[in-house]
């Protein structure tokens, strides 16, 4: 869980892609943090404390957002748009990344994805599984439900050519390898 929260933190803030005016509910002006993963512990912290040996000296208060919320299962059933997001692992060597998505309860075409030189954006809906029965009485219901939006950033730019991403479906997952762009060198003879 804890990586699913860095995960969308690194890529929504860090990456600039959350607007944000740096104001309060009440309209007053609130500092801009940066926060990192601790340089020897587990842990994530503001950018001015990766390296500090002892994190409960001089602690700082602050308000944590309910816009990061997570279900019992450990699905992201709450952000800025309100929807749920499915859970992904992502992977890397020198030319590829490998992404895992989980998508169950999918059929081969309820899914859009679109490539964008440094992102992936996957959307779709699940529909309700109880379709088929008549005023059933609901006694857990943790699989979620409705339309998602994951936007999966990455680090290096990826190739858009038609060639460079493969889809494998394999029960309940989607397996994507992503072509990295390759960076070419230009050496002048001098």
């Amino acid at each position: 869980m804890l990586t699913n929260t860095w995960q969308y933190i690194s890529s929504t803030f860090a990456k600039g892609k959350h607007k944000h005016d740096n104001q309060s509910k009440d309209n007053t002006p609130q500092q801009s943090l940066q926060i990192v993963q601790h340089s020897s512990q587990p842990y994530i912290v503001l950018s001015d404390r990766q390296h500090r040996e002892d994190l409960s000296k001089d602690p700082m208060e602050l308000d944590l957002s309910e816009k990061l919320v997570y279900g019992d299962a450990g699905y992201f059933v709450r952000n800025d748009s309100e929807q749920w997001q499915p859970l992904y692992n992502l992977y890397e060597d020198e030319t590829k990344y490998y992404l895992v998505l989980e998508a169950s309860g999918f059929q081969k075409g309820q899914l859009s994805l679109v490539s964008k030189s440094d992102c992936i954006i996957i959307e779709g809906t699940r529909s309700d599984m109880n379709k088929s029965m008549v005023n059933p009485t609901i006694h857990k219901s943790d699989i979620p439900i409705g339309s998602f939006r994951l936007e999966i950033p990455f680090k290096s730019e990826i190739d858009l050519g038609p060639k460079a991403l493969l889809i494998e479906r394999d029960d309940g997952f989607i397996r994507l390898t992503i072509m990295k762009k390759k960076v070419e060198e230009f050496r002048p003879d001098i």
